[in-house]
């Protein structure tokens, strides 16, 4: 029993050192961890300071960011707003400009279409004036041709008769187209703007005789003496029935030439 004894206390007391070795170890390596955890922990405070820091210095950096970005925004949109006013100074002094020149090209327009209206009214009064000239001219020319044909054809007709005083005509016996006797001139007379020949038809030295009228384009010189006297008148266009059907002329209408006057100034030819 001894030995069995022996060797439980001596195992026992084997594992009291063993148990004191290791809570040594434990103590010393408590003491480690400790000591690390302690380290650690200044480490990490002094991190986390260095963080709160880093923190503070980036919230300042971001605020005076954020600062000069409002400065820097602020100045922009005052110049924006400046460039933008003094744009819409020169667009409206531009607008004015061209609203100005553009009543002035009006104006002037205006004037313009006002003095060719003006030039055109007168350039068609002148030639209406000319127009109008010219057909006053072209009629006076008609009735000068007209004129001038009765002169002519009187002149043709006439013409040994034309000058001579109408006292010398007065009495000239006058024919038929046939060649007959069928009167004597008894006078001449101004009747609608036209000389006319009375000639006294049928009866005898003046008796019964039927007055009518005869236009001078009706009547030609039918012979004359050698010394150039008109001897005889010659009825044309008319037979002498004709002659006798004709109405009575009346003196009363009508107006008797001077007898000192001749048939061409009578005619006004």
């Amino acid at each position: 029993m001894k030995p069995l004894n022996k060797t439980l206390m001596t195992s026992a007391a084997a594992l009291v050192l063993v148990a004191g070795s290791a809570f040594a170890q434990d103590v010393s390596t408590d003491t480690e961890v400790t000591g690390d955890v302690a380290t650690e922990g200044t480490t990490m405070n002094s991190d986390t300071s260095t963080s709160t820091d880093m923190e503070a210095t980036g919230d300042d950096m971001t605020a005076g960011a954020e600062m000069d970005t409002e400065t820097e925004l602020e100045s922009d949109i005052e110049t924006a707003a400046e460039e933008t006013g003094e744009a819409i100074e020169n667009t409206a002094e531009d607008v004015a400009d061209a609203a100005e020149n553009t009543a002035e090209d009006i104006e002037q327009g205006a004037e313009e279409l006002a003095a060719d209206a003006e030039n055109a009214a007168e350039e068609a009064g002148d030639e209406m004036e000319e127009m109008a000239a010219d057909a006053e001219a072209e009629v006076d020319g008609e009735i000068d041709g007209e004129m001038s044909a009765d002169a002519s054809a009187m002149d043709s007709d006439l013409e040994a008769a034309a000058d001579v005083e109408i006292s010398s005509l007065i009495g000239v016996n006058v024919v038929s187209q046939d060649g007959n006797d069928v009167g004597e001139v008894d006078n001449f007379y101004m009747l609608d703007n036209k000389v006319w020949a009375v000639i006294g038809i049928g009866g005898f030295l003046g008796i019964g005789e039927h007055d009518v009228a005869i236009d001078l384009e009706h009547l030609a010189v039918n012979e004359t003496s050698d010394e150039g006297e008109v001897t005889e008148f010659m009825i044309t266009g008319y037979t002498e029935a004709d002659l006798e059907a004709m109405e009575e002329f009346d003196s009363e209408t009508a107006t008797v030439i001077d007898s000192t006057s001749s048939l061409r100034a009578a005619s006004g030819s």
